[in-house]
């Protein structure tokens, strides 16, 4: 890879996180409006979205959080082999 691809990577990275952090304060301000009607309204059928809202994103978050565990530890045997092979060739 090339210094000027790599600096595309990095600008495409900082706005992917950036997109993803105004996603989430969106989706939070959303539940935020939803939760305070469900709350004044007394709507029940409300109340059942939300709770399925909630139940729906709560599995998806805990599927990233093992998603990224797994990957953590991919990188951590990738970079104890990394240091295996440096070890076998500074001796």
């Amino acid at each position: 890879m090339t210094e000027h691809t790599i600096y595309k990577k990095s600008n495409l990275d900082k706005f992917k996180k950036r997109f993803s952090r105004i996603g989430s304060r969106i989706e939070d301000i959303f539940l935020s409006v939803s939760l305070w009607l469900a709350d004044i309204l007394h709507s029940a059928r409300l109340n059942n979205w939300i709770e399925s809202y909630t139940e729906k994103r709560m599995q998806k978050l805990q599927h990233e959080i093992i998603r990224q565990q797994w990957h953590k530890v991919s990188l951590e045997k990738s970079l104890d082999s990394i240091r295996q092979k440096q070890n076998q060739f500074a001796d």
